[in-house]
């Protein structure tokens, strides 16, 4: 797994290190550089293992997209609302 740099603090964590997330042990194979642009204390590991620990095989908790072109962030959120049918969505701001 790849865990936030404030996680990695407040545990003491660096990579190679063992971590355990609902009863089971996960490494620590990366951990994230400091950034202003997102929440702190993120996680990330295949989704299939997040639904899987959590008995949700069908909930996708979040999705972060950066569009190639960020002229086109807009049409891109709107596309993916619209192929996956959901009804709230968070966009960059202007100028992301």
């Amino acid at each position: 797994m790849v865990i936030d740099h404030k996680i990695a603090q407040k545990k003491n964590l660096k990579v190679g290190d063992k971590l355990i997330w609902k009863e089971k042990e996960f490494i620590v194979v990366g951990i994230m550089e400091p950034i202003e642009t997102a929440p702190d204390h993120f996680v990330l590991m295949p989704i299939e293992t997040v639904r899987r620990l959590l008995k949700q095989p069908h909930v996708t908790h979040f999705v972060n997209v950066v569009p190639q072109d960020p002229g086109q962030a807009d049409a891109l959120a709107e596309r993916i609302i619209q192929e996956i049918n959901v009804n709230r969505g968070q966009r960059p701001p202007k100028g992301f």
